[in-house]
């Protein structure tokens, strides 16, 4: 398990994370702990909290991508699976950002009082965005 280091100023934070240049570092911001990054598409969800019935997140892209296709710009369209995610649409992808201060916004986004969590990862990453630029429908799950 990473180290965990509580902050409780504003000024704490930054002297903290500027040790971990964005140059080599993803930030995540999460309003509650969770205890693992997951991605929405992959997370053990089965709809509502009685409901038994699969969560069907290659069927909601298709329909979603179904019904937003002819207002797409280009730039959506090759990026077609970030644009879901941003609207709702569970994808196998992980908001992720360079910048520690984006990721702290996201901390603090709780409607509840509580802590908030950043995480850090490292150099150790897979950027998979030219892939999906390359074959911007190809977003099923197999």
């Amino acid at each position: 398990m990473a180290d965990k280091i509580i902050i409780n100023l504003l000024s704490e934070y930054i002297i903290e994370v500027e040790k971990f240049p964005s140059s080599k570092f993803f930030f995540r911001g999460e309003a509650n702990e969770y205890r693992e990054r997951t991605a929405s598409a992959l997370r053990q969800y089965k709809g509502t909290f009685n409901d038994t019935k699969e969560y069907p997140f290659n069927k909601m892209l298709d329909d979603f991508y179904r019904e937003v296709i002819p207002v797409l710009s280009n730039v959506e369209h090759e990026n077609f699976i970030a644009f879901a995610q941003h609207h709702g649409i569970p994808t196998p992808l992980i908001d992720v950002t360079k910048s520690p201060l984006v990721a702290l916004y996201f901390a603090c986004q709780s409607e509840t009082e509580g802590n908030g969590y950043v995480y850090l990862f490292g150099e150790n990453y897979i950027d998979i965005t030219k892939i999906i630029q390359k074959y911007p429908n190809e977003f099923r799950i197999l």
